[in-house]
């Protein structure tokens, strides 16, 4: 899937982009509301690391069975050719 947009930004560029918008909304709001929005805002954030994390789990336990078989099979290999067989 091609990004862009948002993804694209360098690092530097994407915090200062949401620092601007963090106190262009804070003006807007009052302190109940910063609160209610922010609050918002870190559970979503912590809802996407937890489905990124889970996800790269998930991943590697696939991957995991292919390297362990080649592992499994390399080590298998040299010890064939220390006892000369």
């Amino acid at each position: 899937m091609a990004q862009s947009g948002l993804f694209d930004l360098p690092p530097e560029v994407l915090c200062a982009l949401a620092t601007v918008l963090g106190f262009a909304a804070a003006g807007k709001l009052t302190p109940a509301q910063q609160n209610t929005l922010g609050n918002a805002l870190m559970l979503t954030g912590q809802v996407l690391e937890t489905a990124s994390a889970q996800g790269q789990y998930l991943q590697a336990q696939q991957v995991r069975p292919e390297r362990r078989l080649a592992d499994i099979e390399a080590r298998l290999a040299e010890l064939e050719r220390q006892n000369g067989a």
